[in-house]
């Protein structure tokens, strides 16, 4: 079992979230080499039909993460996804620990473009792209 028992001394921090994000978590945040990671501990409630991960499960985090990302580089107003898209190279089981590592690709005046590699432990199981519309000031 790849469980692990995140604790502030990994790292790791349960992060305060609310709405929808709550529901989903709960979601971890750390920072590594001067970049954030963002994460959650699967669990059988994360699964479809079919025994793994569900894919809509990947792409919320992944969509949160890159929109976090987003969020911070917009200086922390206001930002909407406007397009997301996923590409899944390999599964996830319950009992992963699914890190999300979004960058920021490109900025114009009014949109961030961002990507995110999502991983299991080594192995990377998606790639996710996204556009955010920068919405207004604090």
């Amino acid at each position: 079992m790849n469980n692990r028992h995140l604790s502030p001394t990994d790292g790791w921090e349960k992060m305060d979230v609310s709405g929808f994000a709550d529901m989903i978590g709960p979601l971890w945040s750390c920072q590594k080499n001067d970049a954030w990671r963002y994460a959650f501990q699967t669990s059988v409630a994360h699964i479809n039909p079919i025994g793994i991960i569900h894919g809509g499960m990947i792409t919320s985090l992944a969509d949160h993460a890159m929109s976090i990302a987003a969020w911070f580089h917009a200086g922390k107003n206001a930002v909407a996804t406007v397009q997301l898209d996923m590409r899944f190279m390999s599964s996830a089981k319950p009992d992963d620990f699914i890190e999300a590592a979004p960058f920021i690709r490109h900025v114009s005046k009014t949109l961030i473009f961002v990507e995110a590699d999502l991983m299991v432990n080594d192995k990377q199981i998606a790639v996710a792209s996204g556009v955010w519309k920068i919405l207004g000031s604090k």
